[in-house]
């Protein structure tokens, strides 16, 4: 369902295809967990590929890498094999030129782990082989790393760049305006560190981005809204520009009034799961007043909508094992989902109330930031040209 009206943000898809007009730069494409990003890169890549005659390379960072133990060699790596694996299954016979193979050779040569392919893995090609070798063998990663970092002859960086000159080469041969890479879910890197350490996206991010600066062709990274909204900044700082943020569908304005149109499109996401699962509003809840207050419980999230629908499934089942849903499922449901953030929120009440009241996140520190926006206690909204902020329904309902 296309519900960038209601988010406010109806010429983000321009936004993300302004960027990619200008010399190659990674583009930092962020939004809540479980808020629908993955849908919308897709759209997106479909855009890409109608409008500008781009060929899209999608893939997503957990299927390619070890996200507990992720460095740029290893980022480096998954691009290679998402752009290769994209274009055997496109253009199989360009993939067999001598000019290709002979930069598998070159990094083969230079990672000293030769890698023989059978028939089955054709479709996967070389690179794709030893992203799961790493991904599956901590200690095959890091030999492969410190054995690209050490190469003299030729850099690691210089080996994919050439790669992405010819990928680049072969998409315009078949009539492409330019490659793009899409690596989703880097925002499902390990979040919340130990007092003193760095997160792993800010050492990916912002510690390594010189060498993801370096790579030459149009890279689009889905990372995590804590880190944006930690480290903006910098980020801009690093990257040229500002990270780009899908905001929340809303349930109510910063004076808290109710927003309408947030939840009438809300109420018509549970109407479409409902008539999927062979009911109707009518049949599932007590009265529409129970479907609303579901909906402003989710703040607008829609992982969440769903996580609060199940749960009063659940306890609708325990309790009187038919529909409709009651008054007394949906409180359940809302405590029950809601009781790990109120533990949570205790531990930053302070500046829970500022954001509650101001709607802002002037003057928190930049470690407050990341805990509230990575616990979701708090999300983001846009109005009127501007981002907005609010706690989360759960602690509130």
């Amino acid at each position: 369902m296309d519900c960038l009206r209601e988010r406010g943000v109806t010429a983000l898809f321009q936004h993300l295809r302004l960027p990619l007009a200008d010399p190659p730069r990674p583009l930092l494409f962020s939004g809540h967990i479980g808020d629908g990003k993955t849908t919308l890169l897709q759209q997106l890549r479909g855009q890409l590929e109608r409008e500008e005659h781009d060929f899209v390379a999608f893939g997503e960072a957990d299927e390619r890498l070890d996200l507990s133990d992720i460095e740029y060699d290893d980022v480096l790596l998954s691009i290679l094999a998402i752009v290769d694996q994209s274009l055997r299954q496109r253009y199989q016979e360009a993939m067999e030129a001598d000019a290709i193979q002979r930069f598998w050779h070159e990094l083969s040569r230079m990672a000293n782990l030769p890698i023989q392919l059978d028939k089955a893995e054709l479709s996967l090609g070389p690179f794709g082989k030893l992203t799961t070798i790493i991904r599956d063998s901590p200690d095959a990663r890091l030999q492969v790393r410190q054995r690209l970092r050490e190469a003299r002859e030729a850099t690691f960086l210089s080996v994919v760049n050439g790669y992405l000159h010819e990928a680049q080469q072969i998409v315009r041969r078949y009539g492409h305006r330019q490659l793009v890479v899409i690596l989703d879910n880097l925002d499902r890197l390990p979040g919340i560190q130990g007092a003193g350490q760095v997160f792993p996206d800010e050492r990916l991010l912002l510690g390594q981005a010189t060498q993801l600066l370096g790579v030459q062709c149009h890279v689009i990274y889905a990372v995590r809204l804590a880190l944006v909204r930690a480290q903006g900044a910098n980020l801009m700082d690093r990257y040229g520009h500002q990270s780009l943020v899908v905001p929340m569908i809303p349930v109510h304005h910063p004076d808290n009034t109710p927003h309408e149109a947030g939840m009438v499109k809300l109420q018509e996401i549970v109407q479409r799961r409902l008539q999927a699962a062979g009911t109707d509003i009518a049949q599932a809840f007590s009265d529409t007043a129970q479907m609303e207050r579901l909906c402003r419980a989710s703040s607008g999230h829609l992982r969440t909508l769903m996580t609060l629908m199940r749960s009063a499934c659940a306890e609708a089942r325990a309790a009187h094992t038919a529909l409709p849903l009651t008054a007394a499922d949906i409180d359940m449901a809302i405590r029950n989902i809601g009781a790990q953030s109120r533990i949570v929120a205790a531990d930053y009440a302070g500046a829970l109330q500022t954001i509650a009241t101001t709607h802002r996140l002037d003057g928190l520190p930049a470690e407050v930031r990341y805990a509230v926006f990575h616990h979701h206690l708090v999300y983001e909204y846009f109005a009127d040209g501007n981002y907005w902020y609010d706690t989360s329904r759960l602690l509130v309902e």
